[in-house]
């Protein structure tokens, strides 16, 4: 909704309104799995998946595993196709001004909030990337001080004279009733998605030197919210000596700077809309009319 009002000879405003809604991307066949570390719908860490027959493909391995690691384990449509929550109170006003101080002097300006979709949805962030539909692990040295000569979670990978092609696919079998779920990757976004918006405004003065030259100053700002950044989860929470282990059974508690979940896979893909953006800029202008059409504009 939107429209102008002349309030007098002077002053004209613009005003509006717009509601946008995005929902969450989701999968047609349910073929997809969203990891929650923290905050809603519990404030607890939360495994979600949605109700169907591949739903009950998960190895004894995984569920024992989310169990020992603290990570609830829902089963469930509740929470919705896109396995979040999408925001529905995007109201977008607008407001626009024009008002003449002096026959010569003009000033105009403007607000208005504009809604974005998402960002591109590829590789990642991408919950169809997680187990059991599909699934990607990460085995590497136990730690920085260690040779690559001994994986954590996959033993087969490291014969004598070191890993090779082969041997690394060796603990990543194609069943997921099968999986190993050791230095498994849980992807996830953000459960409470908020849509991402930019908040544009400006106020400019224009003067009319001559009949044929005039002077204008603006200021213009532009500022994003909510915007999509990619913290990851699973990582360490301080800075630790190199020959440290931080995954295992071995691995540094979470409470001296390990990982939270030290049996899955480090610093795993998490999407949350943290990010924001500023821009504030000052325009100017001179502008010259010639006869017979011509303008200049400087």
């Amino acid at each position: 909704v939107q429209d102008d009002w002349k309030v007098s000879s002077k002053l004209t405003l613009n005003l509006g309104l717009r509601w946008d809604f995005f929902g969450l991307v989701y999968d047609h066949y349910a073929k997809q799995a969203n990891f929650v570390p923290f905050s809603p719908p519990t404030g607890s860490p939360m495994y979600i998946i949605p109700q169907s027959s591949l739903a009950n493909q998960l190895s004894p391995s995984f569920t024992s595993q989310l169990a020992s690691q603290g990570i609830a384990l829902a089963i469930t449509n509740k929470y919705g196709k896109g396995l979040g929550n999408s925001q529905k109170t995007n109201f977008a006003p607008r407001f626009g001004f024009a008002y003449q101080v002096t026959p010569k002097f003009v000033a105009r300006g403007g607000f208005g909030i504009f809604y974005n979709g998402f960002e591109n949805r590829g590789y990642s962030p991408n919950l169809g990337e997680n187990y059991p539909f599909q699934f990607s692990f990460q085995f590497q040295q136990k730690n920085d001080a260690t040779p690559i000569n001994d994986f954590a979670g996959c033993a087969t990978a490291t014969p004598t004279g070191g890993p090779t092609l082969e041997t690394g696919f060796s603990c990543i079998p194609l069943d997921p009733l099968l999986v190993n779920a050791t230095g498994l990757q849980l992807r996830g976004i953000q459960f409470d998605y908020k849509t991402p918006y930019s908040m544009g405004g400006n106020f400019t003065l224009q003067y009319q030197l001559r009949p044929s030259l005039s002077v204008q100053a603006g200021y213009v700002t532009t500022l994003g919210r909510h915007l999509e950044v990619f913290p990851g989860s699973n990582r360490p929470t301080a800075i630790l000596p190199p020959n440290t282990t931080l995954t295992g059974v071995s691995a540094l508690p979470s409470s001296q700077g390990g990982l939270q979940w030290p049996l899955f896979a480090q610093n795993a893909s998490y999407a949350a809309t943290w990010g924001s953006s500023y821009y504030h800029g000052l325009q100017t202008n001179v502008q010259k009319k010639f006869s017979n059409g011509l303008n200049f504009l400087l």
